[in-house]
């Protein structure tokens, strides 16, 4: 069954009566209390379709007014996107259709207007957009580099990973365009993905991982947060998400396995940073400090139970009797809690 017949009176009631009078601005409103619903009838209806070139066709003349961009990031993610679009395109289906980008600056509003431009698509027109749009975005990529990667030679994955690291809340939304044209990249090219590749996996997390020993990277891990929301609302099925790969494989390596599991490492760490609080018992902050050998988490855990001290919030006899079992064994920490004791 496809999308529109699944979901035909939740479309006709929702989405065109209670729709019917309202200007687009109020419609975008009115649509914004509907969207998790959509969502979830998206992904159902995307597991059960026996074509996926009826499933989008269905989605795009329903949602396009909605969730173009949405809908466009889906399916330029799709293993089989070339044949997608080619048949949409042989059949004018884009200019049949309306469809709206709420946004100007997305991958998904760059690759809509690339398709609208031919009259059929192919492998090549797809490689050209990642391509040109590899180099024009990060500035470092060039020509020569893609005819260079191969199996000894990686300056495709260099210079993506240095390209991620430079992430800053300023140029977030740039840095997720660019690591979905990787995506796109490492799940399209036989180099990359057919079968795995080890090596240039191992590179990856290589240099992300020393760019992490090396420097504070909060704003690199709110990227990492960033890219799980985002990849975890499409319906897309991807085989490979660089960087946020939780999946095991026979083909994952030992060298592969123990760079990633080394970059989880760096984002637990920054995860628990990133959550002392003031709000958090002494007991809780001491067990933090105790935990993890990381010498910023201790100064912000020290700095947190300080800030309790001088608001006058302090341990009841029950938590004091807590810390010093918990610490009763550990010297810095017994040294710590007795430098409190002069306050």
């Amino acid at each position: 069954m496809s999308f529109y017949l699944e979901n035909i009176n939740f479309i006709q009631i929702k989405l065109n009566s209670e729709m019917k009078g309202l200007s687009y601005s109020e419609r975008l409103v009115k649509y914004e209390e509907l969207k998790d619903d959509v969502f979830v009838r998206l992904n159902n209806s995307y597991i059960k379709c026996n074509t996926k070139i009826k499933f989008y066709k269905d989605a795009f003349e329903v949602l396009g007014s909605y969730e173009a961009e949405y809908l466009v990031h889906n399916l330029f993610l799709e293993q089989n996107c070339v044949e997608i679009i080619d048949s949409l395109l042989r059949d004018n289906f884009f200019n049949n259709v309306y469809i709206y980008m709420q946004t100007t600056n997305s991958i998904s509003y760059y690759f809509y207007n690339f398709i609208k431009s031919k009259s059929y698509f192919t492998d090549s027109d797809l490689v050209e957009f990642l391509k040109n749009n590899s180099i024009e975005l990060t500035q470092t990529i060039t020509e020569i580099d893609w005819i260079n990667e191969n199996s000894q030679s990686n300056p495709l994955v260099n210079k993506f990973s240095t390209f991620f690291i430079t992430v800053d809340k300023n140029n977030i939304d740039m840095i997720i365009y660019g690591y979905y044209l990787f995506t796109k990249i490492w799940n399209h090219l036989d180099l990359f993905i057919n079968p795995f590749n080890n090596t240039k996996g191992i590179i990856l997390f290589h240099d992300l991982n020393k760019y992490l020993e090396e420097n504070e990277y909060s704003n690199f891990y709110t990227f990492y947060e960033k890219l799980n929301e985002v990849s975890n609302l499409l319906f897309t099925e991807i085989n490979y998400h660089p960087i946020i790969d939780k999946k095991i494989y026979v083909s994952y390596k030992g060298g592969y396995l123990k760079n990633r599991k080394c970059f989880w490492d760096f984002m637990e760490l920054q995860k628990q940073r990133k959550i002392v609080s003031s709000k958090m018992s002494y007991f809780e902050l001491i067990s933090l400090m105790l935990k993890k050998d990381d010498d910023l988490l201790l100064i912000i855990c020290e700095q947190k139970i300080l800030k309790k001290i001088r608001n006058f919030e302090f341990p009841n006899k029950d938590e004091i009797n807590k810390i010093e079992t918990i610490v009763k064994h550990n010297d810095n920490e017994k040294n710590f809690l007795n430098k409190l004791y002069f306050y």
